[in-house]
């Protein structure tokens, strides 16, 4: 007599159900996941601004001489310029935007600057982050939540 074998393994119906719970749960990830990517290119572009920052600073000590940072008009690259020869530069992604009310800062020899702050920021998120540059030459970077004002409101009872 032939003898039942059991077989073992999925059937084609539980791997589909399986596949569709994955893509549901996939789809519902995804919005949260695209914020997150768009907020660490923000975080990401700040700190390259702060680190080109610094490096022109100590540029501008080690060499004795001033070297200016300033962004070319239509332009998201940010560039370190000594002597008219450019030795550093940043690129940002398109949709990340710095803007700063000065159009240069300028590291003098001793390691000084006038204040400046330049504001790191992109539509897609909320937040932001600040690279601010004090005029003994400090640079600090900060982030700034977004903050959402809500109305205080009576409800009928």
């Amino acid at each position: 007599m032939y003898a039942i074998k059991s077989s073992r393994g999925f059937t084609l119906i539980e791997l589909m159900i399986v596949v569709v719970l994955l893509g549901i749960f996939a789809s519902i990830a995804m919005p949260a996941f695209t914020g997150l990517i768009e907020n660490n290119r923000v975080q990401s572009s700040a700190s390259e601004l702060y680190g080109l920052m610094q490096a022109a600073r100590s540029d501008a000590v080690t060499r004795r001489a001033p070297v200016t940072i300033s962004k070319p008009a239509n332009s998201t690259r940010w560039i370190a310029q000594q002597g008219g020869e450019t030795t550093r530069s940043v690129d940002f992604p398109s949709n990340v935007a710095a803007t700063s009310a000065t159009s240069s800062i300028v590291f003098n020899p001793d390691g000084s600057a006038a204040n400046a702050t330049i504001t790191v920021a992109s539509s897609g998120v909320d937040d932001s982050y600040t690279v601010a540059v004090q005029a003994s030459g400090n640079i600090s970077m900060r982030k700034v939540v977004a903050t959402t004002e809500t109305s205080d409101t009576e409800t009928p009872q």
